[in-house]
């Protein structure tokens, strides 16, 4: 059974991680590892920039309710994964966090968690799967959520690249244009790949005609 459910990930991982990426593959994860394991739900969170908080960035619900928003991590499960390793509460898990309202509205009885690391070693967040039922077996679920948390953490550090990449581009497109003199930004052919708003003034062309 655990073979069974960790070549479907694998498979799953080598057809989607292509044609998907960002949150389409992250929910489309989730979804997938929800049913794998038969689980209630699935959760994929983000580390804020307040490391006590974490975002859900995807999810799966076996009902197809949506769980979106931010939490404070303190007095949770998750606050036991973040940074840190496998964690696993096989039955119980309300009794152990009675003041995690979500697990209360979950009815969850039990939770499996692993960290999400980024390559330089930094906790990007966590993955989750709750049930409403215990966990017979940890050893498929491990398995399993390895190979996704491994995708998963792949993918949340490749859209903060992304996303400060993006960041930096805007930065500077402002600084050039926020020059009076003339600028032409040429990559080490020699070909024009950037002019600044008095380039275009100097030359009466616009941006387009004059980026090769």
């Amino acid at each position: 059974m655990t073979g069974q459910i960790s070549s479907d990930m694998l498979e799953f991982l080598t057809q989607e991680g292509g044609a998907r990426h960002g949150s389409d593959f992250l929910k489309a994860l989730a979804s997938h590892l929800g049913q794998s394991l038969d689980v209630d739900y699935v959760l994929i969170d983000r580390l804020s920039g307040d490391p006590n908080v974490a975002s859900i960035i995807a999810c799966y619900t076996r009902d197809g309710s949506v769980l979106e928003g931010s939490y404070r991590l303190e007095g949770t499960p998750c606050e036991n994964v973040i940074g840190k390793s496998f964690c696993l509460y096989p039955s119980g898990v309300r009794g152990l966090f009675p003041n995690d309202t979500v697990l209360a509205d979950m009815s969850a009885e039990s939770y499996v968690g692993l960290p999400l690391w980024g390559s330089r070693g930094n906790a990007l967040g966590l993955i989750a799967a709750i049930d409403r039922k215990p966990m017979i077996s940890a050893e498929p679920v491990a398995t399993v959520m390895r190979l996704a948390a491994a995708r998963a953490a792949t993918e949340i550090e490749r859209h903060g690249v992304e996303v400060e990449l993006a960041r930096s581009s805007a930065y500077n497109r402002g600084v050039i244009d926020a020059s009076p003199d003339a600028m032409f930004v040429v990559d080490t052919l020699g070909r024009v790949i950037d002019v600044n708003d008095a380039a275009e003034e100097l030359t009466g062309s616009p941006r387009a005609e004059l980026v090769h």
